[in-house]
C-alpha cells in the first residue's frame, strides 16, 4: 500500500481583498483553509472580503509586510543597509554611484528607530482592521543581498547607522532582533490577539557551507553569492541561532513562517532534484535546529502551473511543514541601490 500522505494541520491562501468572490470563499470553506488579507491594503474593499469570509465560517488572517516598506525607505534613509560587499551591484550595471549604496527599498528592522515605527505601524493596522483569527508578519529580518553577495536568501545584516536591538552577526550575538520584534509585536496586541496567533515569517539563509536536501553547499555551485565565501556568521551561526531563538520551548511563537517561493528565488533548478524539491529541503533545513517546530511552509501560488502548486504542498507536508499559506498574488521581494544621505555613517565600512 501508498504510505499515507501527512496531514497538513494549518491550511491557508493570501488573496487581494479585491478578488475575494464569494464563490472562492465558499472553495476555501469547503477545503478548510483560512484566507489571508493584507491589512495595508485596508479600506472597503477589505471590509466587506472580511465580513463575507466569516459569514461562510472562512477563519481570516491579517497579513503586514514590514521589513519592505517604500513610503518609509524613502522618507528615512538612514533606516537602509548598506551592504559590506559591493559584489551585488553587479547586478545593476546602470549604478554610477560608488560602492557605498544602499539597498531600497528595505528598511531594518534591527535599527532602534525603524523597529519602534514598524512595531507602531503592525499595531495600528491590527487596530484599524476588522476582527481578525491570527496575523502574519512577513520580513522582519534583514533585507536581501545582505553581505552584500547579491544573494536574495542573505539577510542577517544591518549596516545601518543608529541605535540597534542587537549586535551585529559579526558578534555572533545571543540575541536576534526578528525574535525581539515578534515578541514586542505579541505583547503590543495582547489584548486584540492571543499570542499564539501571531505568526512570524521568515526567509531561510543563504546556502554556502550548509548541506540542504543532500546537496552540499548549494550556493556556493549556483554561484548565488558571486564568490562571496561568508557562510560564517550567516549559514553557520546566525541562522541556527535565529531558529532556537524562535522555539517554542524558548518562548517563541506556536508556528513559524518559512518563505519558500521556489521560482521566485531561483531554487526551481534541477540541482535539487524533483519539481519544488527546494520547498521540502527548506522545512526539512529548519527543523534540523528545532525538530519541534511548526513549520508553514510559504509557498508560491502564482505564475505555477496546478501540478507545481500540488509539488510543492506536497514536498512541504512530507517533509514535516505543519502547514502551508499558498501566496496567490505575487511576492514582491525586489530591490535596488540608492544613494546614502550625506551624513549615512555605515557601522562597517563597505569594501571598496
Amino acid at each position: 500500500m501508498p504510505a499515507e500522505r501527512p496531514t497538513l494541520a494549518f491550511r491557508a491562501r493570501k488573496i487581494p481583498a479585491v478578488a475575494a468572490s464569494r464563490s472562492g470563499l465558499r472553495a476555501l470553506a469547503l477545503r478548510g483553509e483560512a484566507v489571508v488579507f493584507d491589512l495595508a491594503a485596508g479600506g472597503e474593499a477589505l471590509r466587506q472580503a472580511c465580513e463575507n469570509a466569516r459569514g461562510l465560517g472562512v477563519p481570516v488572517w491579517g497579513w503586514i509586510e514590514v521589513g519592505r516598506d517604500e513610503a518609509a525607505a524613502e522618507a528615512h534613509p538612514e533606516w537602509m543597509h548598506a551592504p559590506q560587499h559591493p559584489e551585488w551591484l553587479q547586478a545593476f550595471p546602470d549604478w554610477s554611484g560608488g560602492p557605498t549604496a544602499l539597498v531600497a527599498p528595505w528598511i531594518c528592522v534591527n535599527n532602534r528607530a525603524a523597529f519602534n515605527y514598524a512595531l507602531e505601524r503592525v499595531r495600528a493596522l491590527v487596530q484599524n482592521a476588522p476582527p481578525l483569527e491570527g496575523l502574519f508578519l512577513n520580513d522582519i529580518q534583514g533585507p536581501p543581498a545582505g553581505c552584500g553577495c547579491g544573494n536574495v536568501l542573505c539577510r542577517s545584516w544591518d549596516n545601518s547607522p543608529g541605535e540597534k536591538i542587537a549586535p551585529t552577526p559579526y558578534a555572533n550575538p545571543d540575541v536576534f532582533f526578528p525574535q525581539v520584534f515578534w515578541h514586542a509585536c505579541a505583547h503590543a496586541l495582547v489584548d486584540t490577539l492571543p499570542i499564539s496567533r501571531i505568526c512570524p515569517i521568515i526567509c531561510g539563509e543563504c546556502e554556502i557551507g550548509v548541506t540542504l536536501g543532500g546537496v552540499e553547499s548549494p550556493d556556493e555551485q549556483l554561484g548565488s553569492c558571486r564568490g562571496i565565501p561568508c557562510a560564517r556568521p550567516c549559514a553557520q551561526v546566525y541562522w541556527p541561532g535565529l531558529v532556537r531563538a524562535l522555539a517554542a520551548e524558548r518562548g517563541g511563537p506556536s508556528a513559524v513562517g518559512l518563505l519558500t517561493p521556489y521560482k521566485l528565488f531561483g531554487r526551481d533548478v534541477p540541482l535539487y532534484g524533483d519539481t519544488a524539491a527546494w520547498v521540502g529541503a527548506s522545512v526539512t533545513h529548519y527543523r534540523e535546529y528545532d525538530p519541534a517546530a511548526q513549520v508553514i511552509a510559504v509557498t508560491q501560488g502564482w505564475d505555477v502551473t496546478p501540478e507545481e502548486l500540488a509539488a510543492q504542498i506536497e514536498q512541504a507536508a512530507s517533509n514535516g511543514a505543519w502547514g502551508t499559506l499558498v501566496l496567490e498574488e505575487p511576492l514582491d521581494q525586489s530591490w535596488w541601490p540608492a544613494a546614502p544621505p550625506a551624513d549615512y555613517a555605515p557601522i562597517v565600512p563597505p569594501v571598496s
